[in-house]
């Protein structure tokens, strides 16, 4: 990590009196038909109060998977039952064709000189479909995550929807897929709050408020045309108006599963049409793309300093109460971390 001004690397108002517990066969009898679909889960089956004491916290997590991953929902459905979550459920990934900003070939070349997979126009068309689900409950929280993760066992994922809470945060990453210039915000126990300088891309794990998905959604129906992967587009804190905060060490770790999105065969063929329409546009499209770097440049930095106020602002909030934030991010059934 770098800081440009310090140096540091780096379901319902009552509450169900009786609390349903989702058992791991349950989990896999669902897993594996009877309740994964395209969308939100059967509530009375999946949708569980991860704190019974939390009668105004919300919490929903989505897990995107596709229903022929049964090794992965297998893993994940172990996971979460050793964790003793229970609040969560699969979505399956919508169809390219069923994305709600149309997509531009020649938009996406002209922009980023490639155009878009079709498992990237899909994870973007599922990405907003929980967002809008997540909108369409009323729960006040959500973690949107993928299914080729796995959590740090001494992380309190429950905990989430408070340390949100605490520090108005309407946006938080757990996971990053590059380490990019960032400014350090507070520590708190072993985390660190940083906020990015720089798009970190990758969805494979972030929470957001329903401020947050809100103001996402805004942002991505309001393209033109689909010319970036959600990633790109979600990061753009200069377009979203939403700073990237995250913590670290990352409480997610991404397992070495084979893509989906950019295995050889899509490679391959996104290739094919990149070379068709870099002959199409020559060099004209290639001094477009260098002025819109240009004016991307200043934006982002134009939207990094005004972000500084937020950073202090932030740390405000975590100054004296770094404990209590850092209880909230710490299973209280397993012993302490080791001390770092």
């Amino acid at each position: 990590m770098v800081d440009n001004r310090k140096s540091h690397h780096a379901s319902h108002n009552d509450q169900t009196k009786s609390e349903m517990r989702l058992s791991l066969a349950g989990a896999l009898d669902t897993m594996n038909g009877s309740g994964s679909k395209t969308g939100r889960m059967t509530p009375s089956v999946w949708k569980v109060n991860l704190m019974p004491n939390r009668d105004n916290e919300k919490f929903r997590i989505y897990v995107l998977s596709l229903k022929s991953s049964t090794e992965r929902r297998e893993r994940l459905a172990n996971m979460f039952s050793e964790m003793g979550i229970t609040n969560w459920e699969f979505f399956t990934p919508l169809p390219a064709e069923r994305v709600q900003v149309p997509y531009s070939a020649q938009a996406a070349f002209q922009t980023r000189q490639s155009v878009l997979s079709t498992g990237e126009i899909s994870c973007a068309a599922s990405h907003i479909g929980m967002l809008q689900d997540f909108l369409g409950s009323e729960d006040k929280y959500a973690l949107i995550m993928e299914d080729d993760v796995h959590f740090d066992p001494f992380f309190n994922v429950g905990g989430l929807p408070d340390v949100l809470a605490k520090l108005e945060l309407h946006y938080l990453k757990l996971y990053a897929r590059y380490f990019v210039p960032s400014r350090y915000v507070a520590s708190v126990g072993r985390w660190t709050f940083y906020r990015g300088s720089w798009p970190l891309l990758g969805t494979q794990a972030y929470v957001v408020s329903r401020n947050g998905a809100n103001q996402f959604l805004k942002h991505l129906l309001s393209q033109a045309a689909l010319e970036r992967p959600i990633d790109d587009l979600m990061d753009r804190f200069w377009d979203t108006e939403l700073p990237i905060t995250f913590i670290y060490p990352f409480p997610i770790m991404e397992l070495g599963y084979n893509t989906t999105i950019h295995g050889a065969a899509n490679r391959d063929a996104i290739a094919a049409e990149n070379r068709k329409f870099q002959e199409l546009t020559g060099a004209a499209n290639t001094a477009r793309s260098l002025m819109a770097k240009i004016v991307e440049k200043y934006e982002r930095r134009k939207w990094d300093r005004r972000f500084c106020a937020f950073d202090d602002a932030l740390s405000a909030r975590i100054n004296g109460h770094e404990k209590q934030i850092s209880d909230f991010l710490i299973r209280a059934d397993t012993a302490a971390p080791p001390a770092v």
